[in-house]
């Protein structure tokens, strides 16, 4: 090949490149469209959340009502596709009896094609403020959470996602389908259950049980009497080792 059918693949190449690079952005690029709501939560005593992937941040503060921050993320798409989405998305944010519900969705068949194909996607990121007081259910089908400062009873699932928790005054049960969980100054009973991932938990009070079926755990700062009765300390793993400090 002559000097100058060199050049001009190499220039070929070049053109073709650079047609490709605003798909290439295009195709990196978020969009993000915010919902916040403030609640009155006078008479609830319950916090009730289903998101299709995402995050779930639950906050216990010192106030006296709930705000709400739902992002909805939507991938790879413009403008009119995020349009197209977001008029399919079923939202929920109301009080139900003693319960606030929140619930944000779109066809799952439709998603799931859309994040195997990179087509346009949407998820949904919750951020929630909320009096300490206060109980809480969370699932999300995919992405993880967190929870802090709580004086409540907590319930977490989550299809795959890392879980934390700290600083709760109540019992709590979690399960993630993968992913570790790490859990530290929970003052109740714990539940905590993976199906791949490590368990790390410490300064635990009340009946503890552990599960994971391919991951270790590690246990610190536990009280839990091992003699003459007391909480029952509760530990699985089909896979890897058990550590245990301080009882």
């Amino acid at each position: 090949m002559g000097p100058a059918k060199r050049f001009n693949k190499l220039l070929l190449s070049a053109f073709a490149l650079l047609a490709l690079l605003p798909a290439m952005a295009f195709a990196g690029s978020n969009i993000v469209r915010p919902i916040e709501k403030t609640f009155d939560l006078d008479g609830i005593s319950r916090i009730v959340v289903y998101t299709q992937g995402g995050f779930i941040n639950v906050t216990g503060e010192t106030r006296s009502n709930g705000r709400v921050t739902i992002e909805q993320v939507f991938r790879n798409a413009s403008n009119s596709e995020a349009d197209y989405l977001e008029a399919r998305i079923e939202k929920t944010m109301e009080k139900r009896g003693n319960a606030l519900h929140i619930e944000f969705k779109i066809n799952q068949s439709r998603r799931l094609w859309s994040f195997f194909s990179g087509k346009p996607s949407v998820q949904f990121n919750a951020t929630i403020e909320t009096p300490k007081e206060i109980d809480v259910e969370l699932h999300t089908s995919g992405g993880p959470i967190e929870v802090a400062t709580l004086n409540g009873h907590v319930q977490a699932n989550t299809s795959g996602g890392r879980m934390k928790f700290r600083d709760i005054e109540g019992s709590i049960k979690w399960h993630t389908s993968r992913d570790p969980i790490e859990a530290r100054n929970i003052n109740g009973d714990v539940n905590l259950s993976t199906s791949v991932g490590l368990i790390s938990v410490s300064s635990i009070t009340g009946q503890t049980k552990l599960s994971t079926s391919g991951g270790g755990m590690h246990a610190h700062h536990m009280q839990c009497p091992v003699n003459g009765g007391g909480p029952i300390l509760e530990l699985k793993t089909s896979g890897r080792g058990i550590a245990i400090k301080y009882l």
